[in-house]
């Protein structure tokens, strides 16, 4: 009986690992490592790109507060 729930276990992850919104599926995890590393290079950059240190300056030179 155990050897059938065994069984029965691997075929369920194994039918599982194939299901497209199965976050636990391989795929899917190497897709979600690849877009994290890619969100996080996007905000480096833009981090560089763009003078946060300079920010106060830039706002109160050219916003007009009520």
């Amino acid at each position: 009986m155990s050897q059938l729930i065994q069984e029965l276990s691997k075929l369920i992850n194994l039918l599982e690992s194939c299901l497209p919104a199965n976050p636990r599926a391989p795929e899917n995890i190497r897709k979600a490592e690849r877009l994290e590393r890619k969100v996080k290079a996007y905000f480096k950059a833009l981090e560089q790109a763009f003078p946060y240190d300079a920010l106060e300056i830039l706002y109160l030179r050219h916003v007009k507060e009520g």
